[in-house]
């Protein structure tokens, strides 16, 4: 039967139910009307009558009797009980003896009068008996009838919505299947309503998926096989993990380097293997790292020993974010770990700090062999010079200078990439790497006039877990740029503060300021800000930032133009 069917069934099942009630009501209602409407009529009327008639048979005047004739005319019309017409003929024989005797006659109407009155009574006594009867018969039938009706309506209301939301449920049922990629789960509809159709065609889809989903699972597992095979023969050792830090791919080159099986990765969790494996907890412990910084992916350069050799790993580590079929937000995946074997370029590094070095020194000694001659130049004992002699000797000493910091900064600047460079971190006063720093800069800063100013906190500053000379040196090569950059007569401020974690030096002059563009760029090698002096060579900065990077600090820059430029440098508490 059609859904429409079904409702207007249903509806007209109710419509009908609601009829029975309602004529059962009204006919009981009606019956208990008409057995009141006769005691009324009937009882009531004659009892009414004969108190008027006692009346007026007692006043005895011409008038009382006229309306006592007119009662008793109305009494002979309205006799209803058993006995009731053989009392009012008496009375009406006896009222006509009273006319020719009143004295005689009075007793006997009297008499009758309550002989009707009686009658009448014990027939409303009765009727009412009878009528209380019929209203508990009718009563009875209603709440029969009604409690049928209420089942009947219940079937009707529990079924009718039922037979139309049976269907619905085996297609949602079918349809949360579906989000399970279950596609054999066909719908079994036998009725020919509303929903066949539907239902026919969801069968289909499910069919046709079916066939497209076994069609395509050879191409999948195909595609699958291919996937691994070409991470299984990368040359850089991968591993992945999913959200839950499960082991989900692992190639050869990883399985080399950190002693372990593909049954220890795939399928195993992180955390168990990790906890007999050193590579597997640095990963883990970089990968907390990440989840920390939102997710940011990490580079790290990582050393392993391997086959009595030193193997070195740039370690990259990328969080995953995957948009789930059918939403719009994106959720964690897992991460994926990449090794990149970089050990090759390591050992051209160390070649090349190695020959720096050897350059370096070959170079220092012509150099200061030249510088010493300059000195003895410069003495008179050797002779007078003329004054373009001397402005000649000053320029080859300038550039003599020149040239042995460049020799010392790029042996300095081979150190730090090649990671050579050795930190002797223990507490230190800030206070006193401050003095060492102003002593350092202060014949530059009487030359230009320049006031150095510091500000300490009101609080007493804790050490700080730093290379005191290293970190000198840092403050030295600000502290110059800032002197170097600064108009004659202004200030240079030294602002000290600490906030529990780190204590930070913050330099600033009120020079005319780089442009926002080439800020991001101060810190990279050999650049110099077009339009500045050529004194520098653009590694000052860079080896800074390194040095104070090494000691697990922070250095940042701001700078507006016409306004001058602040170097901050961070240095963790001791």
């Amino acid at each position: 039967m059609k859904i429409k069917h079904t409702l207007v069934l249903g509806t007209g099942a109710l419509f009908v139910l609601i009829v029975i009630v309602s004529s059962v009501g009204i006919g009981a209602i009606y019956l208990v009307k008409q057995h009141t409407a006769a005691i009324v009529q009937a009882n009531h009327a004659s009892i009414i009558y004969m108190h008027r008639m006692l009346k007026n048979i007692e006043k005895g005047d011409a008038q009382s009797l006229k309306k006592f004739e007119s009662d008793l005319q109305k009494q002979m019309g309205n006799i209803t009980e058993e006995g009731e017409s053989v009392a009012t003929k008496k009375l009406w024989n006896d009222y006509k003896h009273y006319t020719i005797n009143p004295k005689k006659g009075y007793a006997h109407i009297k008499d009758d009068i309550y002989t009707i009155i009686t009658l009448n009574m014990q027939a409303i006594e009765r009727k009412s008996i009878e009528a209380q009867q019929q209203a508990d018969t009718a009563t009875f039938w209603i709440m029969v009838t009604s409690s049928c009706c209420v089942l009947l309506a219940l079937t009707l209301v529990v079924n009718i919505p039922a037979a139309i939301t049976h269907p619905i449920k085996k297609i949602m049922l079918a349809i949360s299947q579906f989000s399970q990629n279950n596609y054999s789960n066909k719908i079994v509809h036998t009725s020919h309503d509303e929903f066949r159709p539907m239902v026919d065609a969801f069968n289909t889809m499910a069919e046709t998926l079916e066939e497209y989903t076994h069609s395509m699972l050879s191409d999948m597992l195909m595609e699958k096989k291919r996937i691994a095979s070409l991470i299984d023969n990368f040359y850089d050792p991968i591993i992945g993990f999913d959200h839950s830090m499960n082991g989900i791919f692992v190639n050869k080159e990883f399985l080399k380097i950190a002693g372990l099986t593909v049954d220890d990765i795939v399928g195993v969790s992180a955390y168990t293997t990790a906890e007999r494996n050193n590579l597997l907890s640095t990963l883990l412990q970089d990968i907390a790292q990440s989840s920390s910084e939102n997710n940011q992916s990490i580079n790290r350069t990582l050393t392993i020993s391997y086959d009595k050799k030193e193997l070195y790993f740039e370690k990259e580590i990328i969080p995953l974010s995957l948009i789930p079929s059918g939403e719009s937000s994106p959720v964690h995946g897992g991460y994926v770990c990449i090794l990149r074997n970089i050990t090759a370029y390591r050992e051209l590094d160390i070649a090349k700090t190695h020959l720096i070095a050897t350059l370096s020194h070959e170079f220092k000694t012509p150099i200061a062999s030249i510088r010493m001659s300059l000195q003895l130049l410069h003495n008179e004992k050797t002779g007078t010079i003329s004054p373009e002699q001397r402005e000649l000797l000053e320029s080859i000493d300038e550039d003599t200078r020149r040239l042995l910091t460049l020799v010392g900064e790029v042996l300095t600047m081979a150190q730090v990439e090649s990671g050579n460079i050795h930190l002797s971190l223990y507490p230190s006063s800030v206070q006193d790497i401050i003095d060492y720093a102003l002593t350092a800069i202060m014949a530059q800063a009487r030359q230009k006039n320049i006031e150095c100013v510091v500000k300490y906190p009101a609080l007493l500053l804790p050490q700080v877990m730093v290379d005191s000379e290293k970190t000198a040196w840092v403050l030295v090569n600000l502290l110059s740029n800032a002197l170097r950059y600064s108009h004659e007569g202004s200030t240079v401020t030294i602002d000290v503060q600490y906030n529990n974690h780190n204590i930070s030096i913050a330099v600033t002059d009120k020079g005319r300021g780089i442009a926002q563009e080439y800020v991001p760029k101060l810190f990279d090698r050999y650049f110099r800000v077009p339009g500045t002096s050529r004194e520098g060579n653009g590694l000052g900065l860079s080896i800074s930032k390194e040095f104070i990077e090494a000691q697990g600090g922070t250095m940042t820059v701001q700078s507006e133009i016409g306004v001058g430029t602040t170097f901050t440098v961070y240095l963790c508490v001791a």
